[in-house]
């Protein structure tokens, strides 16, 4: 990985900007955070390209899809505290309409009554797998979870076990998308060797507008055992 180039689109116009993130090969399932807002400053995305220089084959069982989300910012989610109980041999958390989606975090866990899941810890951050609408896994970082990489545990514990949210819990939220090569679920995004696509912006705008303190995070998800070619992805922005 190769950190962003930034820097103004036109230097007639200072406030625009363009923000690159280059990728190696890589097994999707990737999150990378690339780009962070200035202190006292907020940033519109205007668009999102994506180039991938061997082109992208529609398949129904090797796939991926690429989106760019932003973090949000801390305390935009509330999670009320919910028991939960896992079924260690998937390190599956087994929590009915959770609710959650997959980057949601950072979470916390207690007990009473007797002692948490062999692997699990109290006072440690967790970021959501979403593997149902009922079930989901924990991981030990953001990009951990967007690589479906949960925690082993060997064990569910004794007593209750309760999730919560903190101070910091956010739920990144997605700016673009319209890379997705999964034809099972009609993706219909072959892209040819060395084009660019335009991806498409959310239609809800304020999920295009980020605060000082928000990141940008480029994500790649995947079926199958496909390797992701190298490729780049280009933010055209300005400060507002």
């Amino acid at each position: 990985m190769t950190m962003p180039a930034s820097y103004p689109a036109d230097p007639r116009r200072p406030h625009e900007v363009v923000l690159g993130f280059d990728h190696a090969a890589l097994t999707a399932g990737k999150g990378s955070r690339f780009f962070k807002v200035p202190t006292g400053k907020t940033f519109r995305v205007d668009r999102v390209d994506y180039y991938n220089e061997v082109g992208l084959v529609e398949d129904a069982t090797n796939y991926f899809g690429v989106t760019l989300r932003r973090t949000g910012t801390p305390g935009a989610l509330v999670f009320a505290d919910a028991t939960f109980t896992t079924t260690h041999g998937t390190e599956t958390v087994n929590l009915v309409a959770h609710g959650l989606l997959t980057g949601d975090g950072p979470l916390r866990m207690t007990n009473s009554g007797g002692a948490l899941p062999a692997g699990y810890a109290a006072a440690t951050d967790y970021y959501v797998i979403r593997t149902g609408d009922d079930a989901l896994q924990l991981a030990a970082s953001r990009a951990l979870a967007y690589a479906g990489t949960a925690v082993a545990i060997s064990g569910d514990g004794t007593g209750t076990h309760t999730l919560s949210d903190t101070a910091d819990t956010i739920r990144p939220v997605t700016v673009a998308s319209g890379v997705d090569t999964n034809s099972a679920l009609a993706g219909t995004n072959t892209l040819a060797p060395d084009t660019t696509v335009a991806m498409t912006l959310s239609a809800t705008d304020t999920n295009n507008v980020l605060s000082a303190g928000d990141e940008l995070i480029f994500v790649a998800a995947e079926g199958g055992s496909t390797t992701l070619p190298a490729g780049r992805m280009t933010v055209h922005g300005r400060y507002v």
